[in-house]
């Protein structure tokens, strides 16, 4: 995580996660609804935060998943202290949540940074509706995953609110 971190801040890079591993090219899709219309559009969707990347590419979303509520926020221009909240509604055993997945490193080249709220909030969510050639790929697994500890659970009731205290609770305990 360490090196990924590097090239985040050293480099013009962002981060795609996924489990399949051989990705020529990213197209603009969009799989799921997100509670914003940045997060809603039809894009390539990219991170400047390698472990946000990571949840993407480790989580399963076998039988009996069903959403993910999840982000990395910080305050405009501080990534160094950043904030993540990751949830699932999943009847799945916490022992299956993840899985081995890829990184893709891309070009910052072409991307967007979703604004931020309140001119002070920043998401670290880029898209860009163009195909995106990836510069490489890293395979990584769940023990390099940084967050294990604090992957909370939601119902589809649950308002976002409460998830987010959830989340908050947990992520203090860290």
């Amino acid at each position: 995580m360490t090196y990924l971190r590097w090239l985040a801040i050293h480099r013009q890079v962002l981060f795609h996660g996924s489990q399949r591993d051989s990705i020529s090219e990213l197209r603009p899709d969009r799989e799921s609804d997100d509670s914003t219309a940045f997060g809603s559009q039809r894009a390539v969707f990219a991170t400047d935060d390698p472990g946000w990347a990571m949840w993407f590419a480790l989580l399963t979303r076998g039988h009996g998943f069903r959403s993910t509520r999840n982000g990395v926020w910080s305050i405009r221009g501080d990534t160094q202290n950043r904030q993540y909240f990751f949830s699932i509604d999943s009847d799945q055993p916490d022992s299956e949540l993840l899985t081995d997945g890829w990184l893709y490193v891309l070009r910052r080249d072409g991307f967007t940074a979703e604004p931020a709220v309140a001119g002070m909030l920043q998401s670290g969510q880029w898209v860009n509706p163009n195909p995106v050639r990836p510069l490489a790929r890293i395979a990584v697994a769940p023990a390099d995953f940084p967050f294990t500890s604090v992957i909370g659970r939601h119902s589809g009731s649950e308002s976002m609110f409460r998830t987010l205290w959830k989340a908050r609770t947990a992520y203090r305990r860290h």
